[in-house]
């Protein structure tokens, strides 16, 4: 039997079932949403879950449309409901999608928005402008020109709404893919005010009070409702990977994955597959009522499982680069040092308990270093909710890394950026001491340097000295405008671990020594080292090159993660 294509990068619903792609029948979504008879839903995923994809499916099924879609549904678990055959074509629908407004500036943003904005007013109202009234006209020539002002856009979505009822006699679904994305993306680029603005009275104007409205289904990674573009929609209903509504829409279930891989030949390697894409728990609030764990689903990355199917036997990071971690670097450079420590422990397969998980996610307190790192990396898909309990009014749950897939993504993603805000906040700092032998402070920032930046690794008390050595010479590199940084020279009766000799007059030559050893003896071993130093006359080389000023000897003694530092000045 011939193995259908896998549809890697495809977004549009129609295009998937009628290319023959293999694909994950999820239409029974359409079924939930409906059922649920609210108003305005938002459902919250990380990327490349599918979210895009629903939102087509959507489309196809309810938009009225001179074609029909039916034939897209007729061998779809949705086409099985009787009663939502008739629903099928009934309705005008307003489909925007905002993930790709990522620009620099607001202005370069707000072009974008509007051209976004005037193509689908384009798509759904230029066939009937015949039927507009006079005001109607002036305002859709305005928009499709592009001379309405900023209110006149704001107002867009509403004026569609407006004059697709009137035309149809039918009241509007709209369909609002990513809508954080642009909000991020301005945070990111400091022109957050500007698009907070705009869209907050976008939406406002269009989904809340809107008589014109029949449904809308808004999708992203986070919500930002305290950052107000969501605060007026008091007729929204939020769906986060924490509640159990659609908890086996977005993502594969175990039985979906294993007729995949059925469907490749690869059933074989269920456990494999289990074990690098599985572990992300959808409904996690029901962990806490013993009648609703049958509500609880763990599901599989969706992008991860396709690219598998179609790539090498061996399990891969496909996850990896299909969006910007910008945005938790940021978060992760402001967290304190209990937090940083925390992060670096989940990397060694520990959970996290008690931990709050914000379902309001607000920007700007990552601006003033109020927000704690838990409710990003959940709602980003970095950590999962493996259990919950109540207490009080307040949910805890106990986080941890969901699978192999995203242990290797979180590795490279908090290390990077504990490295990065580390060296921006510390780096200059702990030269500086180096150079002008502040022990003190040298001492301690080395001490979490080696902490933040290499405790992920297993430093073998063997190789201890031989790491410390490595690290602390790639971080003295930074000297090499003031410094000729060398190592393992000869000099005078022996061979130096680290010298820097200084370019230009004034600035003091250091030398550095290690020893390794057990912890208990770090003080007696700083100050070996310092004697080494003196003994062999490793400071030679440097009398040699015609150096006459000051000399800085550290004596460097390590265990594992455990650094002693002693200094002399000769």
């Amino acid at each position: 039997m011939e193995m259908k294509p896998i549809p890697i990068g495809i977004d549009d619903f129609k295009e998937m079932v009628t290319g023959g792609f293999l694909f994950v029948d999820k239409t029974l979504f359409i079924k939930e949403f409906w059922d649920l008879k609210a108003k305005v839903v938002l459902i919250a995923r990380p990327r490349r879950f599918g979210k895009t994809m629903s939102l087509s499916m959507m489309r196809y099924f309810f938009e009225k449309t001179e074609c029909s879609a039916a034939h897209v549904f007729t061998h779809t678990n949705i086409w099985k409901e009787k009663n939502f055959r008739e629903l099928q074509g009934t309705l005008p629908v307003v489909h925007l999608s905002f993930k790709d407004i990522k620009y620099d500036t607001w202005e370069q943003a707000f072009s974008k928005v509007k051209e976004l904005l005037v193509k689908e007013l384009d798509r759904v109202l230029t066939p009937w402008v015949s039927k507009m009234s006079e005001r109607q006209q002036m305002i859709y020539k305005a928009l499709l020109h592009q001379t309405a002002d900023l209110p006149g856009f704001a107002g867009s979505i509403f004026f569609a709404t407006e004059v697709l009822e009137a035309v149809h006699g039918s009241k509007v679904l709209v369909l609002i893919d990513e809508y954080d994305t642009p909000i991020t993306h301005a945070y990111l680029r400091g022109y957050y005010e500007e698009m907070v603005g705009f869209l907050r009275n976008l939406f406002s104007e269009g989904l809340k009070g809107n008589t014109h409205l029949e449904r809308c289904l808004m999708t992203g990674v986070v919500r930002t409702a305290k950052d107000g573009i969501l605060s007026g929609l008091n007729n929204l209903l939020v769906c986060t990977m924490l509640d159990a509504h659609f908890s086996d829409k977005f993502g594969f279930i175990e039985e979906e994955v294993l007729s995949l891989l059925q469907s490749v030949g690869r059933e074989e390697q269920k456990g494999v597959v289990k074990i690098w894409y599985n572990g992300y728990m959808i409904g996690a609030k029901c962990l806490c009522d013993p009648f609703m764990l049958d509500r609880v689903v763990r599901v599989y990355n969706p992008w991860s499982i396709m690219n598998y199917l179609k790539g090498p036997m061996s399990p891969e990071t496909y996850w990896a680069n299909t969006g910007s971690t910008e945005l938790l670097e940021r978060l992760v450079a402001k967290v304190n040092p209990t937090a940083q420590e925390e992060l670096l422990s989940l990397m060694g397969g520990e959970t996290l308990a008690n931990k709050i998980i914000n379902e309001d996610v607000v920007l700007l307190d990552l601006q003033r270093g109020q927000q704690e790192p838990w409710s990003f990396l959940f709602f980003a898909g970095y950590v999962t909710a493996d259990d919950a309990q109540v207490q009080g009014r307040k949910y805890l749950y106990k986080l941890a890394l969901p699978n192999e897939e995203i242990e290797e993504l979180y590795q490279k993603l908090v290390m990077n950026m504990i490295d990065k805000a580390f060296m921006a906040q510390n780096l200059t700092m702990l030269l500086e001491a180096c150079i002008l032998g502040d022990v003190e402070v040298f001492s301690r920032l080395l001490g979490q340097f080696v902490l933040s930046m290499c405790s992920y690794h297993d430093l073998p008390q063997e190789d201890g000295e031989k790491c410390i050595h490595l690290f602390v010479l790639g971080i003295l590199a930074a000297l090499s405008d003031r410094y000729v940084v060398k190592s393992n020279l000869e000099s005078g009766r022996g061979r130096y671990d680290i010298a820097l000799h200084p370019k230009k007059p004034g600035d003091c030559a250091v030398v550095i020594e290690f020893k390794k050893g057990e912890e208990a003896h770090l003080e007696e071993l700083a100050i070996d080292a310092l004697n080494q130093v003196e003994k062999k006359e490793y400071r030679s080389l440097l009398k040699d090159l015609g150096y006459q000023g000051d000399i800085l000897i550290y004596g460097i003694a390590v265990c594992r993660k455990s650094v002693v530092i002693k200094m002399r000045k000769a």
